[in-house]
């Protein structure tokens, strides 16, 4: 249907990748049109195969979907970052970027030049200590991820970690 809005989402599991096209609902909502997963023979992350296969299995599923192109909101394994709970004093919103920048140089067992990071406030208030994930991924590896998605076609909007999707949904 022409001018209808996709929301494109894909999981790239260590060992399956799976695409769910879903549609807004006109009261709010979404809507899943349909829904497709494969196996995948390979499970090293990183390998220039792996990236292949990567491509590969996206162009197989856009293509049983009749997908040529599409944006897409995609998550990568857990298993491919590295992930830290973190606890924190109370403090002004304003320095939280600060402090957590220099909480993800102290826990990130890799040069903080090397990855890409983010974190997000899983709990805590005004007045209570802050609890937030921290989540880095090193930038070769999630270039190589990009890359792979690109080729089958596909525009990445959002990046996420599979475990935080599920606690996000």
């Amino acid at each position: 249907m022409p001018g209808q809005v996709r929301i494109l989402t894909l999981n790239l599991g260590s060992q399956a990748i799976s695409i769910g096209d879903f549609r807004p609902q006109t009261g709010g909502g979404l809507v899943l049109r349909d829904y497709k997963r494969r196996d995948l023979a390979i499970e090293s992350p990183g390998e220039p195969v792996r990236h292949a296969q990567i491509t590969a299995t996206i162009r197989e599923i856009l293509n049983e979907l009749g997908i040529k192109s599409a944006k897409v909101n995609y998550a990568v394994a857990g298993q491919s970052v590295f992930a830290r709970f973190v606890k924190l004093p109370s403090v002004a919103e304003e320095k939280i970027d600060r402090i957590i920048a220099f909480e993800a140089q102290q826990n990130v067992p890799f040069p903080i030049d090397e990855v890409v990071w983010d974190y997000q406030l899983v709990g805590g208030g005004a007045d209570e200590q802050l609890q937030v994930v921290l989540v880095a991924i090193k930038s070769d590896l999630l270039e190589g991820i990009n890359a792979a998605v690109e080729a089958a076609g596909l525009r990445p909007m959002v990046i996420g970690v599979a475990n935080m999707a599920l606690y996000n949904a």
